[in-house]
């Protein structure tokens, strides 16, 4: 094929499909304009106003004859209106949950910079002794626990509510019974949430909508590079999250795999359309 002939792309091939440097048929000769070709008023800068208006996309509506009145109607019109799923903790598992808190295994706490400076004494099962904060306290009375016991089972985690959780030395803690337990809540924030806020210029400050919030997810990105937008959006389990949240990712998505692959075997194959 002669350079000045480009290859034309098979109909049959998904153009959404991810392919890596070696599936690029595209050279430098093909390509109309450089980069540094582009004059500044050409370049594609996405806006606020552009994320809300792709919620509101101009598209063509199929409109009938309605039966009531003779009057057209879209065709797919429905008496139920369709809503955005409301923000909440079970329909968007990216935000934290801290209705209530769990404590942190003393396995955690290395992890997050905690350092044991020597235990003293044991109390109902716990170890009590000197901890070194990540900020750099000293916690004379801090009782701790492993994650698993002598026989190597894992112990369920004490649970707390809201109220009694306390910020001492930068830290989320509880008063119990001989010194103070790190907690965290039961579900914590994922950290590809993210979040920003930004001036609406079409309403006046201090009115409705003044202010527009942007939520995205920094893990995931379309093909051009922007990241996942959760506006309007349920996401109720998440195999990349971080930290994980093992309950929903069990009852929605390894309960679920795990029941479909045990009866792979039962799955009744039919023909489209009823069709031989």
């Amino acid at each position: 094929m002669a350079r000045d002939e480009p290859e034309v792309q098979d109909q049959d091939e998904d153009p959404n499909e991810e392919v890596g440097r070696e599936g690029i048929n595209a050279s430098t000769e093909d390509i109309d304009q450089r980069r540094d070709e582009i004059d500044d008023e050409e370049r594609v800068e996405a806006t606020l106003r552009d994320e809300v208006a792709e919620q509101f996309p101009v598209e063509p509506i199929a409109l009938v004859m309605s039966e009531e009145d003779g009057m057209p109607v879209p065709a797919d019109e429905s008496v139920q209106l369709a809503l955005a799923p409301s923000f909440t903790r079970e329909n968007v598992i990216c935000v934290e949950d801290d209705r209530s808190y769990v404590e942190l295994f003393a396995e955690e706490l290395t992890q997050r910079g905690w350092s044991e400076l020597g235990d003293e004494e044991d109390v109902d099962d716990d170890d009590v002794g000197q901890w070194e904060t990540p900020t750099g306290w000293v916690i004379e009375q801090m009782r701790h626990r492993d994650r698993y016991d002598a026989e190597g089972l894992e112990r369920t985690r004490r649970k707390f509510d809201r109220d009694m959780v306390r910020q001492r030395w930068g830290q989320t803690m509880v008063q119990v019974t001989g010194g103070w337990l790190p907690v965290k809540p039961v579900r914590e924030r994922c950290k590809y949430y993210k979040r920003q806020v930004f001036l609406n210029e079409d309403v006046s400050p201090g009115e409705f909508g003044a202010m527009q919030i942007l939520r995205n997810c920094t893990m995931r990105r379309s093909l051009g590079g922007a990241f996942l937008s959760l506006r309007d959006e349920a996401v109720v389990a998440c195999d990349y999250r971080d930290p994980p949240c093992l309950e929903s990712v069990k009852k929605i998505l390894d309960d679920k795999d795990q029941y479909r692959l045990d009866n792979a075997d039962k799955v009744e194959q039919v023909p489209l359309f009823n069709l031989e």
